[in-house]
């Protein structure tokens, strides 16, 4: 009876430990990919600025017309410009 015991707790500890070694490298993996996105966002909101073609992450093409702080002002048809946050815009279109 005691040497079950003690196969089941060492069984325990050792899927712990597995468990917590795949937390890790998870972990380590997801930080990894919001570092990359968070680079990625910056470097697209630096690149905003008049004339630029960007996509909207509703869907929508269009020109920028200016640049506010926390706004984006964009011209989607003539004479048609729609305002829209600065984090609405997904990509910068070549």
């Amino acid at each position: 009876m005691d040497d079950v015991f003690l196969i089941i707790v060492w069984t325990c500890i050792t899927v712990a430990t597995l468990i917590g070694i795949a937390a890790i490298i998870l972990w380590s993996v997801s930080a990894k990919n919001m570092k990359k996105r968070r680079e990625d966002m910056l470097n697209l909101q630096s690149g905003l600025k008049p004339g630029v073609q960007v996509l909207c992450a509703n869907g929508i093409y269009g020109k920028v017309t200016a640049v506010d702080d926390d706004k984006v002002f964009v011209e989607i048809a003539a004479h048609t410009i729609v305002t829209v946050s600065r984090y609405a815009i997904q990509e910068i279109v070549e």
